[in-house]
């Protein structure tokens, strides 16, 4: 009815904010629908994050990201002959490693790319609104996981030879679909990429490009039930409970990797979680290097590759995965441990 009392009053520019956010899918398609006859007598401009939609609608599609303009391309044109590698990542996961404008650099993650510098009209408009005062940060808390212990990885220190618990019947079979495409027209936030279709999934955190309501609306239309978390600080349990999600963290530090004991004890919960049907995705802060090691890790535990082929596997469906030299050699001692264990 919003859009409709607008409507009616003809604007020559009638500009809508997500109009399909939240709705079931018969409902978003009849209103895409709907939009569309009424752009027969009006000028509308759209945001939309469902590309089936864009598709639907759209006469011409731009690409707003860090907050400039990455792209404006007729459609289908802006699907078929991506203009720029933006363009390509947004076609390919349905979001952009991109930080939003008045971040602040020394919180994001090192892997992120750093917003673009405003032009100069949008500096010249900012100025015309008062700036928001900053709220001081306190000091996070110390938090206590509920299942890992928090101890960082230590070296040089050999666990007890005891046996891991037996292979899933289903890990290998499970594996063996890594990379498989998947074509359902819904897209995860930043950095989703499916690692097992409809199964199992590593993406950025919910809520650091977009409000985690959002980020968490997104995933759980796409069928994820569970989350891994492996930033430092825990994720917001209210907002977890709010979108129905379930939550397990196991700290890691930035581009570190976990001891060989949470790491078993990880991968083996991942894996009953995908034998009760569960729907899981991991996620760091950008989604790349604590993800691919522990992506990586479950491959090697549950799926039987060794440590270079569970890297180069997900290598093939995002290049960035595993980021450095200390989680590649953690992957190796892995594979070593669960050999010199059989």
């Amino acid at each position: 009815m919003n859009i409709l009392s607008h409507a009616l009053a003809k604007p020559p520019l009638l500009m809508i904010d997500e109009p399909t956010y939240g709705l079931q899918a018969d409902v978003a398609m009849w209103l895409v629908e709907w939009l569309r006859s009424l752009a027969e007598n009006s000028r509308l401009m759209v945001v939309l994050h469902h590309q089936g939609q864009a598709r639907r609608l759209a006469d011409r599609i731009i690409l707003l990201g860090g907050g400039v303009i990455l792209a404006h391309e007729p459609n289908p044109r802006f699907f078929t002959h991506p203009a720029n590698g933006w363009v390509a990542q947004f076609v390919h996961s349905g979001s952009l490693s991109i930080a939003s404008p008045g971040v602040r650099i020394e919180e994001l993650d090192p892997s992120a790319v750093p917003p673009m510098p405003l032009p100069e009209a949008a500096l010249n408009a900012l100025t015309e609104f008062d700036e928001p005062s900053v709220p001081a940060h306190a000091s996070p808390p110390t938090l206590t996981p509920p299942f890992f212990p928090t101890t960082s990885v230590q070296q040089n220190v050999c666990p007890p030879m005891v046996a891991p618990p037996p292979l899933s019947n289903r890990g290998v079979e499970t594996a063996s679909m890594v990379g498989l495409a998947i074509l359902s027209e819904y897209r995860g936030p930043h950095g989703f990429h499916w690692i097992i279709p409809g199964k199992l999934a590593g993406c950025g955190e919910p809520g650091a490009m977009a409000p985690i309501d959002y980020d968490m609306q997104l995933l759980s239309t796409l069928g994820i039930s569970h989350l891994v978390t492996l930033t430092e600080r825990d994720i917001d349990e209210e907002a977890l409970l709010r979108n129905q999600l379930r939550n397990i963290h196991l700290p890691i530090f930035d581009r570190e990797a976990p001891s060989i004991s949470q790491a078993y004890m990880l991968v083996r919960r991942m894996q009953l979680l995908l034998d009760q049907g569960h729907v899981i995705a991991v996620h760091c802060r950008a989604g790349i290097g604590r993800t691919g090691t522990i992506l990586a890790a479950w491959l090697i535990r549950e799926g039987g590759l060794s440590s270079e082929e569970a890297i180069a596997r997900l290598r093939n469906i995002n290049p960035a995965y595993v980021q450095t030299d200390e989680q590649e050699k953690f992957l190796q001692s892995f594979e070593l441990d669960i050999v010199k264990r059989l």
